[in-house]
C-alpha cells in the first residue's frame, strides 16, 4: 500500500468529511531537506540520478542565504517602491513587516484555460550552470524560489507518500465511483465492488486507480481482497479532500453577493488597511464583495493567522492543523488573495503530475482561476456561485436588507 497508509488507519471511516491535507513548509536550511530525501527508503530513481546535484545546489543557495535574504531586504523608497525585480512585470511594494510583489501595469486576467508546464532537476540544473558564477543578483534569487517549490513536491513525494496522479478529471470520476466503493466497503460480506460499465470505463481511464483496483481483483484470497477493498476506499476519501469545499464558521454573507470573513492578521496588523485591500481588491465583482474583518485569536482561538516566514522565496500555503496561512518575503500580491481564498473554503485546482521515467512534474492548471494560477487567474462566476450555495443569507439579514 501507498506509504503513509498505516494499517490501522483501514478502519478509518470513509463517510467522514475530508480534511485538505497538510503541506511541508520550505523554511529553512535546504540541505536539511535534501538529505531527508536521500536518506529515505521510499527514494526513488531520479532522487538517487539528481541526489548529488541537488545536494550541490542546496548548499550553494544555502552558503548564500544571508545574501539572498540582504537582496530580498533592499532599502525601500517613502513611496514603497523599488525596481529590483525577480520578474520585470512586477515591483515590490513595502507591506508591514515584509514586501509584496506587485504588477507594475495593473492586473489583466488571463483568458488562456488549461496548460500543462513540466519542471524538474534537469532545467534547475541547465540554469545553474549558467548562472552559478554570478553575485547575488535576481538569478539566485529566482533560484533559490524554484528550488525551495521543487524540494516542497520532493518531501511531499519522498516523505509523506503523496500520490501525484491527480489531474481535473479526477474529482468527476471520485464522485462517480464513491456510491458503488461505499457500499461495497459498508457491507462486511463484500468481496467484490459492483461497477456499472460506465464507472468500469471511467476507471479504465485513470491509470492510478485503475491499478489499485487491479489489486482487488488480483487478491489471492477474502482476507486480502477486503483490505484491498478498503485500501481503495482510503485513498479515495483521502484524494477527495483535494476537490473538497471547506466551510468556514468564519465566513457569512452580510447581504446579497456579500460576505465577510474573520483573520486575525498576525504580523500584517501594523499594514492591516493595505493587506485588507489587497484581499479585497481581488475578491470583488460588479454587486459583489468579500470584507475582511480582522480580529484576534486570543478571543477567537479557532481563527485563521497570517503568518510571515523569515526566509524568502518559499511557496505560501494554508496549514490547516495550525490555522495559518503562510506568507514568505516576496510573495505575490494576488498569491495572497489566493490563500485567503482558502480560508473561504475553496480547494487548490492546480494538479501536479509526477513522471518517474522523466524526472520531471507537469503542472496542470487553469489560467483564468484565481485558485487554480493566483498569478494570472481571477475570481470566478462559479467561486460567486459556490459562496452564495455554501454561505446563504440569514432570514433575519435578508428581511433588514443587511
Amino acid at each position: 500500500m501507498p506509504k503513509g497508509f498505516a494499517a490501522s488507519a483501514l478502519v478509518l471511516c470513509f463517510f467522514s468529511a475530508p480534511a485538505p491535507a497538510a503541506q511541508t513548509s520550505a523554511d529553512g536550511p535546504l540541505t536539511t531537506m535534501v538529505k531527508a530525501i536521500q536518506a529515505d527508503d521510499y527514494r526513488e530513481p531520479c532522487d538517487d540520478k539528481y541526489g548529488p546535484l541537488r545536494l550541490e545546489i542546496a548548499a550553494a543557495l544555502d552558503a548564500r542565504a544571508d545574501a539572498i535574504a540582504a537582496f530580498n531586504r533592499q532599502p525601500l523608497p517613502a513611496s514603497g517602491a523599488v525596481e529590483a525585480q525577480p520578474a520585470p512585470e512586477y515591483r515590490a511594494v513595502k507591506l508591514g513587516p515584509t514586501y509584496v510583489m506587485v504588477k507594475s501595469s495593473g492586473f489583466v486576467a488571463s483568458k488562456e484555460s488549461w496548460v500543462t508546464a513540466t519542471n524538474g532537476w534537469a532545467d534547475i540544473a541547465k540554469f545553474y550552470a549558467a548562472m552559478k558564477s554570478d553575485p547575488v543578483n535576481e538569478n539566485w534569487d529566482g533560484l533559490n524560489g524554484w528550488v525551495r517549490g521543487v524540494l516542497v513536491d520532493d518531501t511531499e513525494r519522498v516523505k509523506n507518500g503523496k500520490i501525484f496522479a491527480l489531474d481535473e478529471t479526477t474529482g468527476g470520476a471520485i464522485e462517480a465511483l464513491r456510491p458503488s466503493v461505499e457500499a461495497c466497503w459498508k457491507d462486511s460480506a463484500c468481496a467484490a465492488i459492483a461497477l456499472t460499465a460506465a464507472q468500469r470505463a471511467l476507471l479504465a481511464s485513470q491509470g492510478y486507480y485503475a491499478q489499485l483496483f487491479s489489486r482487488i481483483e488480483a487478491a489471492s484470497n477474502p482476507a486480502e481482497r477486503r483490505a484491498r477493498i478498503a485500501e481503495f476506499g482510503l485513498r479515495l476519501r483521502e484524494d477527495y479532500g483535494t476537490y473538497a469545499f471547506v466551510k468556514s464558521p468564519h465566513v457569512r454573507a452580510t447581504g446579497p453577493g456579500q460576505y465577510e470573513v474573520a483573520i486575525d492578521a498576525g504580523p500584517f496588523a501594523e499594514a492591516a488597511e493595505e493587506t485588507r485591500a489587497y484581499i479585497e481588491s481581488v475578491w470583488r465583482a460588479p454587486g459583489r464583495q468579500v470584507k475582511v474583518v480582522f480580529k484576534s485569536r486570543a478571543e477567537h482561538p479557532d481563527l485563521f493567522s497570517l503568518k510571515l516566514e523569515k526566509g524568502a522565496g518559499g511557496r505560501s500555503f494554508v496549514d490547516y492543523g495550525a490555522k495559518e496561512v503562510v506568507l514568505f518575503p516576496g510573495v505575490r500580491a494576488t498569491a495572497i488573495a489566493h490563500e485567503v481564498g482558502h480560508v473561504l473554503g475553496f480547494p487548490d485546482v492546480y494538479f501536479t503530475i509526477w513522471d518517474g521515467e522523466a524526472c520531471v512534474y507537469g503542472t496542470r492548471k487553469n489560467k483564468q482561476d484565481l485558485m487554480s494560477d493566483p498569478n494570472s487567474g481571477a475570481v470566478l462566476d462559479a467561486h460567486w456561485q459556490k459562496l452564495a450555495e455554501k454561505y446563504p443569507l440569514a432570514v433575519e439579514n435578508s428581511r433588514s436588507g443587511k
